[in-house]
């Protein structure tokens, strides 16, 4: 097997082992079932694209995504405008309070750079934009 390939599976598997963990943590019991069964119907029906890669170097502004995804702005109109970066920021705030391991067992994720900040930007106007046109359909 091809190395880029087998490390782009390691880091997928990485990131859907975050994500689970995560949820686990997060979720009611019930609702942890009712995200793996949803997890299992998207492999099913194949929802998920399978040309996405995350480079290892961007795993974990993915991550903070992952963590902040759901502080999004509404219009009048239903349509999403932007992430709440006054929510998001507040929530960075409070969780660099903690001891740095502490953070990182639950959101995979060391300090929040500058860097991941700009990387959440670019995720963000995509997000906006996938989640909009879906909004139109």
């Amino acid at each position: 097997m091809d190395s880029s390939k087998e490390s782009s599976s390691d880091v997928k598997n990485q990131i859907e082992q975050a994500q689970d963990d995560l949820m686990k943590e997060t979720l009611s019991e019930n609702d942890y079932e009712t995200y793996l069964k949803n997890k299992e119907r998207r492999k099913k029906e194949n929802l998920d694209k399978e040309n996405c890669v995350i480079l290892p170097n961007n795993i974990q502004t993915y991550l903070l995504f992952m963590m902040v995804s759901n502080n999004w702005i509404y219009g009048m109109m239903g349509g999403v405008i932007s992430l709440d970066w006054q929510t998001i920021f507040a929530k960075i705030s409070l969780y660099h309070s903690f001891p740095e391991e502490d953070f990182y067992q639950l959101y995979g994720i060391r300090r929040v750079s500058l860097v991941m900040i700009k990387g959440l930007e670019i995720i963000e106007n995509a997000a906006i934009e996938a989640l909009n046109e879906r909004a139109k359909k």
